[in-house]
Order: C-alpha cells, then structure tokens, then sequence
C-alpha cells in the first residue's frame, strides 16, 4: 500500500458528500421540509404552549410553589428536538434552532412575564382581611411564575 492509498479515503467522504448535497433530490427534500415541515412544526409548538399555558394550574399547596406548565413545555420540547434530530438534515436543525429559540422567548417567556406584571395589580378598596388574603395569593402566584420562568427565588 502506498501513501497515496491511505489519503483517498479521508477525502473521498467529503467528495461523496458534496455530490449528495449538490443532487436534485437532496435539494427537493430540503425544499419540503422548508416549506412544509418547518412552519408547521412551529405552529405545533405555538398552539401546544398556548394549550398549556391555558390548562396551567399552579400547585400551591407543595413547597417550593410549582406550576404543571414548565414540565409540559419541555416534554414539548423533546418532542419537537426529537422529531427535528430524527430528519437528518443539518440546514433544517440550524434553521429550527432559531424558530424554536424565538418561539420559547415570545410564547412562553412572554406569557409567564405577562402573568407576573398582572399579579400586583391592585382592584381597589378592600377591607384588611381581603387585602391580606389577596396580597398572600399574589405572593404564590408570583412564585410559581418565578420558578416557571426558571428565576430563583433567592
């Protein structure tokens, strides 16, 4: 065997996979879950954070304060990576990352901020023992939205 032989095959994957990249198939797969995988897989992330964020239900009786909706938005998530990772294709996860990052930053990031800035907003005049126990929910709610958020509370 000469020293020629042992370089081939190190370059040899790289040619093969510049002529897969290149080839009319590769190129309309890539076209498909573009124009079809793509939206609809960020649609689906979309309506299933809104969907949990409606059927939220803070558990205030545990310690520290939970809320269902973080567990339900990773196992979202887990969902949708692994269906992304089990595609194969590099420009589809690349451009997914960027979709799913702004999804999670505008959809669930955004809701849970949303929910903390209307949990001190004042009803008017109430008598004491309303206030104490108004101010006491608001208190748990804004720690369940602190842990949702993923913000420690010390």
């Amino acid at each position: 065997m000469t020293k020629d032989d042992d370089e081939k095959p190190a370059t040899q994957p790289a040619a093969d996979m510049s002529v897969i990249d290149q080839s009319g198939s590769q190129r309309a797969i890539e076209n498909l879950l573009k124009v079809y995988y793509e939206p609809l897989e960020i649609w689906f992330l979309r309506i299933s954070i809104e969907k949990a964020h409606r059927l939220d239900s803070p558990e205030t009786s545990s310690k520290p304060h939970l809320s269902s909706i973080l567990d339900d938005t990773f196992y979202l998530l887990k969902l949708v990576i692994n269906r992304l990772l089990s595609i194969g294709s590099i420009a589809t996860i690349k451009s997914m990352r960027q979709n799913i990052e702004s999804v999670m930053e505008r959809d669930y990031l955004g809701i849970i901020r949303k929910k903390m800035d209307g949990v001190y907003t004042s009803v008017g005049n109430l008598d004491r023992g309303e206030r104490e126990r108004r101010e006491r929910d608001q208190k748990s709610a804004f720690i369940v939205c602190c842990f949702s958020a993923g913000v420690d509370e010390s």
